[in-house]
């Protein structure tokens, strides 16, 4: 449990994932387990803060006219929100009942209006009022702009300018959001400084690859306890699977 921990500051999206997940299975098959609060909730503002940031991102390029590439990247910086909220949610299920959040998570994924509705304000009544400041207006804020608001105000996440915006994302550890940012640029001396940016993280970054294979065998050895850790395993493409308890 304490490795296991210890992985969710990884900057590897993926380990972080992948152990969140292990620690839920963990939960349902252990609910007598001690509470993990003081890193969990250190955690899911962490997760919280990096949704906002991807929103503010998305904003930015919102206006900017980069045809299929701007569009491509916008999605992309979509799908990392769907992903940081589902870890959101993973987390909660680590500090709450697991069961409740994940049919709160259900109803909200869900298309029937009631069951949302019902879903927040079950999350109104739950979660601690500085947790409830920063993930309920994800849920039922209409307005980008007044999410815009919110992370400024809690995150001193301020609206930036393109350019601006798309030195965030070269700056972060998410090589497709990179190589995203860069086919989106026309100016190819930023397009250069990115390029070296990515070769200079790949160099530096090589024994955390290894460090992710290894986090992997560890994860694979905690679900089949009788089974033996290969010594060189091929670790498979990141994949974002539903969230189920206990899964």
């Amino acid at each position: 449990c304490e490795a296991l921990l210890l992985r969710l500051d990884d900057p590897d999206r993926y380990i972080r994932y992948r152990s969140v997940k292990a620690l839920n299975r963990m939960r349902e098959q252990n609910p007598d387990l001690p509470p993990l609060r003081p890193a969990i909730i250190a955690r899911i503002f962490t997760e919280t803060r990096e949704f906002y940031e991807a929103l503010v991102t998305c904003q930015s390029l919102a206006e900017s006219a980069g045809g299929g590439s701007a569009a491509l990247l916008r999605k992309s910086l979509r799908e990392r929100m769907d992903q940081n909220l589902e870890l959101i949610f993973r987390l909660l299920g680590l500090h709450y009942p697991m069961r409740d959040i994940y049919s709160a998570f259900s109803a909200l994924r869900g298309t029937r209006p009631a069951r949302r509705t019902a879903a927040i304000e079950f999350l109104d009544s739950l979660l601690r009022q500085d947790l409830r400041a920063v993930i309920l207006p994800l849920l039922e804020e209409p307005s980008t702009a007044r999410l815009v608001e919110i992370a400024m105000r809690n995150f001193d996440l301020p609206p930036r300018r393109r350019e601006e915006a798309l030195g965030v994302i070269l700056e972060q550890n998410d090589e497709w959001l990179m190589a995203c940012a860069l086919h989106e640029e026309p100016n190819p001396q930023i397009v250069g400084i990115g390029i070296a940016i990515g070769i200079d993280r790949r160099r530096r970054l090589r024994p955390r690859y290894r460090c992710r294979q290894r986090s992997q065998q560890l994860i694979d050895a905690f679900r089949h306890p009788t089974a033996q850790c290969p010594r060189r395993t091929r670790m498979p493409a990141p994949t974002w699977q539903p969230f189920l308890p206990g899964r």
